[in-house]
């Protein structure tokens, strides 16, 4: 029955079209429209072009459409109504009809002038034309009905089409939200068609995806086949599964995973830390790895490059050679028994030291570690360029004399040394410049000392040096 619809867009436009073939009841073999934008999006005398959406349809209800045509088979002239001077006449008369009778009547809504107007085609319809002696229900019923074609089980659903660039990361956007394609078409240029709830993406009219519409503003709709495999490996990756992995390499690897995304603000973040130390076995080998890792933990290591370093310097050989877990090291790195369990390391908290007459006591591997730390550390201040605080500090460690002193006064005593070597440096290089006739080398050397013990923290300190350097060449010049 037809209906005064409120819009003339796109979506309108369909809905007329739809609403006329099933009033027909069936489809005509062509379809004339006018040179709208709804219908013809280019208009050309020889080539038109059609709108996606209308096209669309139009092959739904399996119908060529044709542009209004001349007897010699031409689009229609913008702006020359004699091309359809049949339509224009049937629209004229419909209008007089229709728009004339309800004139003096007001409607408050669409849907009270729609049943104002229902009864009026039909009157139209049964009228008979004085030229025919017939109606015009007579002479669609004879010549016209027989020639339509079927309608479809279903009528067409309105479907919008637009054109789209997928993105860098295989999505395409479609109202505020991404769907993904095959990423072999990253920045292709794709067809999407959108009819309620689907989301049909069309390259070279094939169909390369079909999603549901979400209703999250700035969501993503991502299907895993649809994504590269470096990226399908990284959407794999997962705490758990990176500590079951870890686990096969050796309970150490396990707990040092488990470490450092625990000092991670989202453990996720960890991942990419704990994927680099299982890389390391190709080169030296799961037990070194192993042990490397249970080194680290002990210095509280959380980065790959310092299992490396240790892997490197053969620092790892002494957890190595007895190479167990103790219950300590398990309950630092957070592990429960559960997760022990599930990596078939139940027995490694029971597991007892190995006793054997070449193994020392507890406090020979304290000593042993205290001096193994202690020459990286001298080393790497003087790599620093601090020969000052490196030698007052390995004066502190071989003397106990030192040992009555607070931890401010020792602490400062390296420092003082620092500076005072770098004044004596200062001035030395002055007077240098300078070209003095008498050396300075025994005033240069003095004035350090003086220097040194006017920084020291207390009276005992500044005394204290001035002792230790009486025996100095530079002080007995003096």
């Amino acid at each position: 029955m037809p209906k005064r619809l409120p819009r003339k867009g796109l979506e309108d436009w369909i809905l007329a079209h739809v609403r006329m073939f099933g009033f027909l009841g069936g489809v005509p073999k062509a379809v004339a429209p006018d040179d709208l934008k709804s219908a013809v999006i280019k208009a050309d005398r020889f080539d038109p072009g059609l709108n996606r959406t209308y096209a669309d349809m139009a092959a739904h209800y399996g119908a060529a459409v044709l542009p209004a045509v001349l007897p010699a088979v031409l689009p229609a002239r913008p702006r020359k109504p004699r091309d359809k001077a049949k339509v224009e006449v049937a629209v004229q008369v419909a209008q007089r009809w229709m728009l004339a009778r309800p004139r003096n009547h007001r409607f408050f809504s669409l849907a009270e002038l729609n049943v104002a107007i229902r009864r009026l085609p039909d009157e139209l319809d049964m009228r008979v034309m004085r030229g025919h002696g017939a109606s015009r229900a007579d002479l669609f019923a004879t010549p016209d009905r027989p020639d339509l074609q079927a309608l479809p089980a279903e009528p067409y659903v309105f479907a919008r089409w637009k054109r789209a660039r997928v993105a860098p990361d295989h999505h395409v956007e479609v109202d505020n939200s991404w769907h993904c394609v095959p990423f072999a078409l990253i920045k292709q240029e794709v067809d999407v068609r959108t009819s309620g709830q689907p989301v049909e993406i069309f390259h070279r009219g094939q169909r390369v995806a079909s999603h549901l519409r979400t209703l999250g503003r700035r969501s993503h709709v991502t299907v895993v086949d649809h994504m590269p495999s470096a990226h399908r490996r990284f959407a794999e990756w997962t705490p758990a599964r990176m500590l079951a992995q870890a686990a096969k390499t050796g309970p150490a690897v396990a707990a040092f995973c488990e470490m450092v995304m625990a000092d991670r603000p989202h453990p996720e973040q960890g991942l990419r830390t704990c994927s680099g130390v299982p890389a390391l076995v190709k080169t030296y080998g799961p037990e070194r790895v192993d042990a490397a890792c249970q080194r680290g933990a002990t210095i509280r290591a959380r980065t790959v490059a310092s299992i490396r370093s240790i892997l490197k310097t053969g620092l790892d050989r002494a957890f190595l050679e007895g190479a167990f877990l103790d219950r300590a090291f398990l309950e630092g790195a957070g592990l429960d028994r559960a997760f022990l369990e599930g990596a078939g390391l139940e027995g490694a908290a029971e597991a007892a030291p190995l006793q054997h007459a070449n193994i020392r006591g507890g406090g020979h591997c304290h000593f042993e570690r205290t001096e193994m730390l202690a020459h990286p550390t001298h080393d790497r201040l003087l790599a620093l360029g601090l020969t000052g605080i490196a030698s007052a500090l390995e004066e502190q460690r071989r003397s106990t004399a030192f040992d009555t002193l607070s931890f401010e006064e020792r602490l400062g005593l390296p420092v003082d040394r620092e500076a005072a070597e770098r004044d004596g440096k200062k001035l030395a290089s002055r007077l240098k410049v300078a070209a003095l006739r008498q050396d300075a080398s025994a005033n240069t050397s003095t004035i350090g000392i003086w220097i040194c013990a006017r920084r020291a923290a207390s009276t005992a300190a500044s005394w204290r040096i001035l002792r230790m350097a009486v025996g100095s060449p530079g002080m007995r010049t003096c």
